[in-house]
């Protein structure tokens, strides 16, 4: 035998085990990853009813979060070790739609406990995916409904701007928490929520940007009024016509 095929042929008998371990953990994460979602499958497929709007009653929702049945071994009322993407966002919107409904019923308990978990989900969520705007976001939500607008609640809210500038479905609830923040005379974040209106100015239908002038205060339609003039003449004209549609006179200056 040469020199060469010696060299092959131990190089090939020291890399076949190494591929064959390396076989077996691809298979092993893979099946680990095939188990996984099969125990989630029932959040996943929630979550994504919700995502569509479709969200089930306040009792249907609050024995899903706590009931086993459902999950397996890891209720989503508890802390859970599973940091995969589909999972913690699975677990977050289910999470904030059984908060969601347990605010409108009166049932306190139900809705301290909706509460909790949470703001449970959103912690996991942001541990295993600091970069999700939305999560930030209603985190911010969540802190603010308990401590009020607290620095950490600003800082959150600014975190959710800078990883999320751009997403329509996360900036118009940002926007209404920002303006009722502005409102209350709270800072800290007046350039990101001017940049957030100038983006649904711009960016949204002609017909929501009249609405939401039409809805706000005259202190931010002082805001938004420069930002739908700078608009290219024929949308500026349909957000216009629209607003009158609504009973308010565009043209008409608020006092300062």
């Amino acid at each position: 035998m040469t020199a060469s095929r010696r060299i092959a042929t131990a190089a090939s008998l020291t890399t076949s085990p190494i591929l064959f371990f390396i076989g077996v953990a691809v298979v092993s994460l893979s099946f680990r990853t095939l188990v996984l979602f099969a125990s989630n499958a029932d959040i996943f497929n929630l979550a994504a009813s919700i995502e569509k709007g479709s969200l089930p009653d306040a009792d249907y929702l609050a024995r899903f979060v706590g009931s086993t049945r459902f999950v397996g071994s890891n209720g989503l009322d508890r802390a859970s070790t599973d940091c995969g993407d589909p999972f913690t966002r699975a677990s977050l919107t289910v999470n904030l739609a059984a908060f969601d409904a347990a605010t409108k019923t009166i049932d306190v308990p139900l809705a301290d406990a909706a509460e909790a978990n949470a703001i449970r989900a959103a912690e996991h969520r942001l541990e295993c995916n600091p970069l999700d705007g939305n999560a930030w976001l209603h985190y911010a939500m969540l802190e603010a409904r308990g401590k009020g607008p607290v620095a950490s609640v600003i800082d959150a809210l600014r975190v959710s701007y800078w990883t999320a500038p751009s997403e329509g479905w996360i900036i118009e609830p940002r926007l209404a928490f920002a303006t009722n923040l502005t409102l209350a005379g709270v800072t800290g974040f007046e350039t990101e929520y001017l940049d957030d209106l100038r983006r649904f100015a711009s960016f949204e239908s002609t017909s929501r940007v009249a609405a939401a002038f039409v809805a706000v205060a005259s202190k931010l339609r002082t805001q938004m009024r420069p930002l739908i003039d700078a608009q290219p003449q024929a949308r500026k004209k349909a957000i216009v016509a629209e607003i009158d549609r609504l009973g308010v006179d565009y043209t008409r200056q608020e006092a300062q």
